[in-house]
């Protein structure tokens, strides 16, 4: 592939693994940042004056989207649509499972309601119209896990079983939702990269894990007797958040490639080092 890729959120979660997987890849790339820089990431006060690092039939990943469920950036819908009048077909926008909601008890497709009544789930959505608008991509990414990611449901899980009291208390152990690691969504933006077609995806493993049994599968990696251990909620209530990617696998011959209890192992050995 001759086009170089600009990344946007470079040194962020996926940024990080996504520059990491181009460089193994052999494709040649440039990340932009606000935090730092290097030999091949740029340090910008905003993005939305980033034409200097612009070069002819460039893609754009832009990850330096919120990813925040509780909050919301009101500057992103301006980075977005100056990014769009940039890159126009050639943007690739990472957006969010949660625009869903979890009102679904099935696998969710593409073709599904959003929930509009979530000001983070307005504003992505609005986001999305606006590069699919200038005929962009948009992905709306399930959970994501990998090295790298701050902290979140592995973190927590990790940090009760390390209080040695042989209880893991949790906010709600029956959600069911859909995790992939995050190398398995750098394979589908690599596909996507060398062959863009206008759309919305979904990128997800389609697997339903609910939370106790994301537990289990921590206590099992670190060798503790499962039996010994109980699980609290604060609800019992359950949700739901399963991405149907069908789409984006029949179209690029994608398909995950790692299993959530390796995937835990993995993150579990890197962590502790």
């Amino acid at each position: 592939m001759n086009n170089k890729v600009l990344i946007t959120g470079a040194t962020g979660f996926i940024g990080s693994n996504l520059l990491s997987f181009l460089k193994s890849s052999f494709i040649s790339y440039h990340g932009l940042s606000r935090s730092q820089k290097s030999s091949d990431i740029s340090q910008v006060s905003k993005y939305t004056n980033i034409d200097k690092h612009v070069t002819r039939d460039q893609i754009c990943v832009h990850l330096a989207g919120n990813n925040n469920v509780n909050l919301v950036d009101h500057n992103e819908i301006e980075v977005v649509e100056y990014l769009s009048n940039i890159y126009g077909s050639k943007l690739i926008y990472l957006s969010s499972s949660y625009v869903y909601g979890d009102k679904y008890k099935k696998i969710i497709t593409e073709a599904e309601d959003i929930n509009t009544s979530n000001e983070y789930a307005f504003q992505k959505n609005k986001c999305e119209k606006i590069v699919l608008d200038k005929k962009g991509v948009v992905l709306r990414l399930s959970n994501v896990y990998g090295s790298n990611m701050k902290n979140n449901i592995f973190h927590h899980i990790l940090n009760e079983i390390n209080t040695k009291k042989n209880i893991i208390k949790l906010n709600k152990k029956n959600d069911i939702r859909d995790f992939i690691h995050v190398n398995d969504v750098c394979s589908a933006l690599v596909l996507l990269m060398k062959n863009i077609n206008h759309g919305l995806y979904n990128i997800s493993t389609g697997i339903s894990t609910d939370i106790s049994t994301l537990c289990r599968i921590f206590l099992k990696n670190l060798k503790y007797n499962q039996n010994k251990f109980s699980i609290k909620s604060e609800s019992l209530n359950k949700s739901m958040i399963v991405l149907d990617s069908t789409k984006f696998s029949k179209k690029y011959f994608w398909k995950p490639s790692i299993f959530l209890n390796d995937g835990v192992r993995e993150w579990l050995s890197a962590y502790e080092k």
